[in-house]
């Protein structure tokens, strides 16, 4: 009779021999699969990484900066062409204190707009950044 130590030496022989002849050429299968999966998409994910930190927070800043301008000067032209329709002196004190406000809330609407566009585009760089890097491991 065999001892209890033999007996799982021919158990242990006995899944290794199955492995060896069922399941290591699946994996073996598998892996150059995985590899060549790998080979595939390399060029495209290193491509998606080079590109993921496309965005210009100071070029965001300064095209939110300008928009806003555009617009107060549009306000700006708008409000002088009004009052002279109402009959109101464009260069009177009143009108000069109305433009200075209206300048003073466009400088805040500018830097507001500015800071806005440059978090969201160094934010919009990180989550790029983060799915590129994801891509990159194998995602």
């Amino acid at each position: 009779m065999a001892t209890l130590s033999e007996e799982q030496q021919d158990w242990a022989r006995e899944y290794y021999d199955f492995w060896e002849a069922e399941q290591k050429p699946l994996e073996s299968a598998m892996i150059k699969s995985d590899l060549a999966e790998v080979e595939l998409k390399q060029p495209i994910q290193e491509a998606f990484y080079k590109q993921s930190a496309g965005i210009n927070p100071e070029t965001k800043a300064a095209q939110a900066g300008a928009d806003v301008q555009h617009s107060y000067d549009g306000m700006s032209k708008q409000l002088i062409r009004d009052s002279s329709r109402l009959g109101i002196n464009p260069y009177s004190g009143k009108m000069a204190s109305a433009m200075t406000s209206m300048g003073n809330q466009k400088v805040k609407d500018q830097a507001g707009a500015m800071n806005v566009a440059r978090d969201k585009a160094s934010d919009d760089n990180y989550k790029r950044l983060a799915t590129a890097m994801g891509m990159s491991a194998g995602g």
